[in-house]
């Protein structure tokens, strides 16, 4: 398989969706980005990573704007409290 190729079109649980995004290190630099108030990095050669960075920017972005806590990493995985957030901000349309 193509490393750039993102168009499987497997479909997985919200759940297993949350817990593939949570371990993903491009997620968690998308999500640090924001809260360090970095510029967006267009440079990500991998469509996937983008795809992941994009995602953690949303929802860095609509933790802000919602007023949640920010969340935690714990040995590169996002704690059980930010899983949790994560699948409300799904569920709400802002991380898709």
């Amino acid at each position: 398989m193509d490393r750039t190729d993102n168009t499987k079109g497997r479909r997985v649980t919200y759940v297993q969706g949350a817990q593939l995004l949570s371990k993903r290190e491009a997620f968690k630099r998308g999500y640090e980005d924001v809260i360090k108030n970095k510029e967006y990095d267009y440079s990500i050669e991998y469509k996937l990573d983008a795809i992941s960075y994009a995602r953690g920017r949303a929802f860095a972005i609509w933790t802000i704007t919602s007023k949640e806590s920010k969340s935690r990493w714990k040995n590169g995985v996002l704690s059980r409290a930010g899983v949790e957030r994560l699948l409300r901000a799904m569920y709400a349309g802002a991380v898709i």
